[in-house]
């Protein structure tokens, strides 16, 4: 049955990793020791590798090491963990510290897209404000922790080293998902992380933080929504939040008489259902629809707004803007001095008074 299940095993990751050759020895499976998580960090003339795997009952092992590279920092973990394989083709999570992402990405991409143990639809994510061990040495069982990351109501923007790479090879920058540390509840000591939204990659370095509702802004102008939450307040109002089910945007050239690039035009649109009213106003009315309504779109319009003045800050569509209306090269020249004009249409759904039904 052993020899069943580890030929099972060898045979699942193959499929998986996308890069061929099954497992050379096909060992015991008690002596493969799967690194599910990865974690990357600069250290001065090198790189520190942590890595942390569970499989299954075992007890969560947190290991790492250093090296010039990537590579020699993986082999420097398995000398001194013989006993035990270390398997990196089914790798679910690559988190990279945010001093390494500020001292640039590319051999970090270029390694996992290479690399034939590295499987390129890995999700990636950059710390912020911590280095990757500090999550994965601190954290008991990361694993669990960065699967439910996936599930988290506000979840973070999910991006694989594939998808860094050909943006930032195809555009002039990309957007990847950001974490933070923080505590576990219940009074534990154990650390744990949490989205928190996401960081913009020029140059293959990260350059810029947006906060969680400046990513949902992000996402409709990539029409890459999937979920998150606006909370929209007055004294007419209330407090309510907003739970985003569906959304996405046009984008448009404005030109010149001449036919010159002179801004763009987005009209967006939002669907959302209304989870949580805090403030005993009364709602459901059509004067309390019609205040919640315009309340979400000048909220999204700022969001949205708050993103394109700082790709023209910065001076690189990360979002592809610039290709989506077959302008790449004259958008990113001239996105400084462009106009940006932003229209939003809302549809929100579950709006009514449920004090009326009881």
């Amino acid at each position: 049955m052993k020899k069943m299940i580890c030929i099972l095993m060898c045979i699942a990751l193959l499929l998986l990793s996308g890069c061929g050759g099954i497992y050379d020895n096909c060992r015991d499976v008690e002596q493969l020791l799967v690194a599910e998580t990865l974690g990357l960090d600069y250290i001065p003339g090198g790189v520190r590798v942590s890595c942390a795997s569970s499989m299954g009952s075992r007890e969560p092992v947190q290991l790492s090491g250093v090296g010039t590279t990537i590579e020699a920092a993986l082999e420097n973990i398995r000398n001194r963990r013989r006993e035990q394989s270390l398997f990196v083709r089914h790798t679910e999570h690559i988190i990279v510290g945010e001093e390494a992402a500020r001292r640039g990405m590319e051999d970090i991409l270029e390694y996992i897209c290479r690399s034939p143990d590295m499987r390129i639809d890995t999700p990636l994510y950059i710390l912020r404000g911590n280095d990757a061990s500090a999550l994965i040495s601190g954290a008991g069982d990361i694993s669990r922790i960065m699967d439910g990351i996936s599930d988290y109501p506000d979840g973070a923007l999910r991006s694989t080293a594939s998808d860094i790479l050909g943006d930032t090879l195809h555009r002039s920058g990309a957007l990847v998902g950001t974490l933070e540390l923080s505590r576990s509840s219940g009074g534990s000591d154990e650390i744990t992380a949490l989205p928190a939204g996401s960081a913009v990659i020029r140059d293959d370095r990260l350059c810029a933080f947006l906060d969680a509702g400046e990513t949902l802004g992000a996402a409709f102008l990539a029409n890459r929504v999937n979920g998150g939450t606006l909370t929209v307040s007055d004294s007419r109002t209330g407090t309510v939040s907003l739970s985003v089910t569906d959304g996405g945007c046009d984008i448009y050239p404005i030109l010149s008489e001449a036919g010159e690039l002179t801004g763009i035009s987005v009209s967006a649109r939002l669907s959302a259902a209304v989870s949580e009213i805090d403030g005993g106003v009364a709602a459901g009315s059509a004067v309390y629809m019609r205040r919640l309504t315009d309340l979400t779109e000048e909220l999204l319009s700022e969001k949205i707004n708050s993103v394109l003045r700082l790709a023209a800050s910065l001076g690189t569509d990360f979002l592809g803007l610039g290709e989506r209306m077959g302008r790449e090269e004259e958008f990113v020249r001239l996105l400084p001095a462009l106009e940006m004009q932003v229209t939003v249409s809302a549809a929100l759904s579950h709006t009514n008074d449920m004090r009326d039904s009881v």
